[in-house]
Formats: structure tokens, sequence, C-alpha cells
């Protein structure tokens, strides 16, 4: 009751003792696998952190996505490895050129992954400033993204990656977009 009506979280007290435990909203969403960036870590090679998004209700020739989250956090060593060899096979040209904070590519994917990835809350606006990300478009007969500009999107914070869900489909509802926006926040997708 306390997050719905705004707070950002709850301070428990025991009575008469100091301790005091601070209960913040869990989140899960299950995000499509956009994109990866590989790098260096722990005298490794793999995947440092994966490109996410969400889908927007609706087929036909293409289906529209708004990038949602970047997370490389909660993944294991092992995971890195093996999700690089699983997504290099995928890989297809960028609708635009994104990078990391250090400055290297994102590797863009063909839509086929869910990640589950947990978070504390969704941030839709810093301060007066909407929090935006790209729309994109995957046309399947072409194989190929088109970028359809910046959306407003909310920001999950303190994300961190839990697991794939190989028993998800994006195409069927595993990845939308209504995990995070009510249809009546939902923009509507552009169509050039």
């Amino acid at each position: 009751e306390r997050v719905e009506a705004g707070g950002e979280r709850v301070i428990i007290r025991r009575l008469n003792r100091a301790e005091t435990v601070k209960v913040k909203p869990h989140r899960s969403v299950d995000a499509l696998v956009l994109g990866y960036i590989e790098g260096e870590f722990e005298g490794q090679y793999g995947v440092t952190s994966l490109l996410t998004g969400l889908v927007y209700p609706g087929a036909g020739v293409e289906s529209f996505l708004q990038t949602f989250v970047r997370v490389g956090s909660g993944l294991t060593d092992a995971e890195r490895v093996a999700l690089l060899d699983r997504l290099r096979p995928l890989k297809v040209d960028a609708p635009l050129p994104m990078t990391d904070s250090s400055g290297r590519a994102v590797q863009f994917v063909r839509p086929k992954l869910i990640a589950e990835i947990h978070g504390e809350d969704l941030v839709a606006a810093e301060g007066e400033r909407e929090q935006r990300t790209q729309q994109i478009a995957w046309d399947e007969a072409a194989g190929a993204y088109r970028f359809l500009g910046l959306t407003a999107c909310p920001r999950l914070t303190f994300a961190r990656f839990v697991t794939l869900r190989e028993d998800k489909e994006w195409q069927s509802g595993g990845a939308r977009i209504e995990q995070v926006l009510s249809s009546s926040e939902r923009p509507t997708p552009a169509s050039s």
C-alpha cells in the first residue's frame, strides 16, 4: 500500500530495539534479448551485458519493440561464456550505433531468447526528465531491425539477470510491454 501510494520503501523497526529492516518492492520482468556486449572479465572472454527489450502487442509484417534495460549483474562466469557462443550466430546489423559506458559496441541479435530480469523499481522519470529509450521494428522477412525513434519507457533499477526463459516465446507475449506500462500509458508504435 505504501509503494502504491508513491512511497519508495517501508522501514520496519522492532519495538524497544535498534534493529531496522528496509523492505523495497521487487519486480520481475521477462524481456527479449536484443543484443549483447562482449569483453574480458576475470581473465576470461564472454558477454559482459545484455541489451533487452519489450514487445508491443499485435503482429504484422513488422514487430515493434522498445529497448528496456541493459543488464550484466547476476550472470555467472560460465553463463557469460556460454551466452557468447549462443548469441554470436544470431548477430544482425545494428539499427543504430549503441555502446556501453566503456565505448564497446552493442552487437544486435535476432529476437529469440527471453531473459528473466529482477530489479527493485520502475522509474518513469527523474526529476522533470522522462525516461526514454529506443523504439525499433523487427522485419522477420528482411532479418533486420529499423530504428523508429525515442519513446517513453520506465527504467528498472538495480536490474540483474536471473535466467533464460526457454519456456517462453516473444511472439506469443513472452516479453510484452504491458509488464511495465499499462495500455493507457503505452505509446503507439511509430510506423515509419
